[in-house]
């Protein structure tokens, strides 16, 4: 159709695709503001406004705020005022933050630049001390926080001195102001910034029903707050945002997101069982799971061996004990080796209850830093819902994870413990380890090429009873991708 609407103008001149996707979300946004939960009206009213477009331009090519006025028109003109009304108000405050981010200083607020209040409110701070309103720190401290332009800090923390005169509070905080800034830089479209200025913490509702119910030691109760916080923080700072979407939909898990300081697991290569205790003490504060010796040679009398107590694993190769019983009185961990080793092992009866990691070979200590296990069902929906690929959808989530494992292994190398800890262990690797649920019901996985891809992006694989469908993916990483199996059995 000649007449049909293909391309849009932007405010900065480039030409973009249309998309009315993009209109009936901010319709649909603006309807929300105002009870409205009928996501299909907006689509509808959406194609109104491009059927109004096509007749209008002709096949010509609109600008956001010519879209932006037919909106507007094609909402009231239908009914719909107060969503209308919302729609307006979400234009000017966009408007206004673009005039914010541009380095214009709207009028209202330019005259204040010659006044100062000089103002004489009394804040409490975060340090139980008392001071005094203090205009010129708030805008130091939002910039040093947020990186934010001083232009934009001075205009943000003016609205928010016009809001605490007009509110007429007497007690006021620094948690208090920290919201108000918090409302406004949410106002302009800053999020980022704003989950850089966030203060982490636990409402006071929440604090109290926990004192009542928690069922154990005040020094329990202040390390599962202290937990509590730590992922707050974690949620918000270090893992990425669109992993935390996907967590929070259920398209995956993350093992241990208030740990991510700590080291899941470590297989650490031995030459003699005597290294074991010294190497132990060295980096078990730092192991949020599993510590797990390597042994690099046949070790004699495996029989004989024990810790006297001291929580790790020691890794035995295959081949030592496939051919007989052994009294092994440690915890232990198989290692397998080659792809008849590990086709022996997943033919075993008892398999449902192993939990089998797959790792690149590599010299050195070896690292897992968090398992994550995909949800296959819930994903395949999410990839139906966008009317992409399964297998798209899954390669986007492993992009995020080489995020997630960047940003973890960073957070870990801030702390002091961890730097000296880790210099010990020179030529050491990382990954994280993608297991699956529902595996065998979606039947995804028989393409062995996505286990190849996991390998390729860095990470490893786990799974807990592997299903007799993975045999084959498994045995075909072994001759491919040159990955080593670790058994474990309980």
């Amino acid at each position: 159709m000649k007449n049909r609407i293909e391309h849009v103008k932007k405010r900065d001149g480039t030409i973009v695709p249309f998309n009315k996707e993009k209109i009936a979300d901010a319709i649909f946004k603006a309807a929300q503001s105002v009870g409205g939960q009928d996501r299909y009206l907006a689509e509808d009213l959406a194609e109104v406004v491009r059927i109004y477009l096509e007749k209008e331009y002709k096949g010509g090519i609109p600008s956001v705020e010519e879209i932006q006025d037919i909106v507007e028109r094609i909402l009231i003109k239908t009914g719909h005022a107060k969503t209308a009304k919302a729609y307006i108000l979400y234009r000017q405050r966009r408007a206004r933050a673009r005039q914010i981010r541009d380095g214009f200083r709207p009028e209202d607020l330019a005259e204040r630049e010659v006044l100062e209040r000089g103002l004489s409110l009394s804040v409490r701070r975060s340090d139980d001390k008392i001071g005094l309103w203090n205009k010129a720190a708030i805008v130091e401290a939002l910039i040093r926080e947020t990186n934010i332009s001083r232009n934009i800090a001075e205009v943000i923390v003016d609205e928010v001195e016009e809001d605490v005169i007009a509110s007429k509070v007497k007690n006021l905080t620094s948690s208090m102001i920290r919201e108000l800034v918090n409302a406004k830089l949410i106002l302009y479209g800053f999020e980022e910034e704003r989950l850089k200025h966030s203060r982490i913490g636990i409402p006071f509702y929440d604090i109290s029903s926990i004192f009542e119910s928690f069922n154990g030691s005040p020094d329990s109760l202040s390390a599962y707050l202290g937990r509590r916080m730590k992922r707050e923080f974690v949620m918000n700072a270090i893992i990425p945002q669109a992993i935390v979407e996907k967590q929070l939909k259920g398209e995956l898990s993350i093992e241990s997101i208030e740990s991510l300081d700590k080291i899941l697991t470590a297989y650490i290569p031995v030459n003699t069982f005597e290294e074991m205790p010294h190497l132990y003490k060295k980096i078990a504060p730092l192991i949020e799971d599993a510590l797990i010796f390597s042994s690099l040679g046949d070790i004699p009398s495996l029989d004989k061996i024990s810790v006297g107590g001291i929580p790790f694993f020691v890794e035995f190769p295959y081949r030592l004990i496939k051919d007989k019983p052994m009294n092994i009185k440690v915890p232990s961990v198989i290692r397998i080796d080659s792809k008849e080793e590990i086709e022996a092992v997943m033919k075993k009866e008892e398999k449902d209850a192993q939990v089998v990691s797959l790792h690149k070979k590599i010299q050195g200590p070896l690292f897992v830093l968090n398992r994550i296990t995909l949800n296959i069902p819930v994903i395949n929906a999410y990839a139906e819902q966008e009317g992409i690929s399964l297998r798209r959808r899954l390669s986007e989530i492993l992009k995020a994870l080489v995020d997630m494992a960047f940003s973890q292994d960073a957070f870990i190398q801030k702390t002091p413990y961890a730097r000296n800890t880790l210099s010990f262990f020179a030529g050491y690797n990382t990954t994280m380890e993608i297991g699956f649920e529902v595996v065998e019901r979606s039947g995804w996985l028989s393409d062995e090429r996505f286990i190849s891809e996991i390998f390729s992006s860095g990470f490893s694989v786990f799974m807990c009873g592997p299903q007799d469908c993975l045999t084959e993916a498994v045995v075909k990483a072994f001759e491919r991708d040159n990955i080593v199996a670790r058994v474990n059995n309980g």
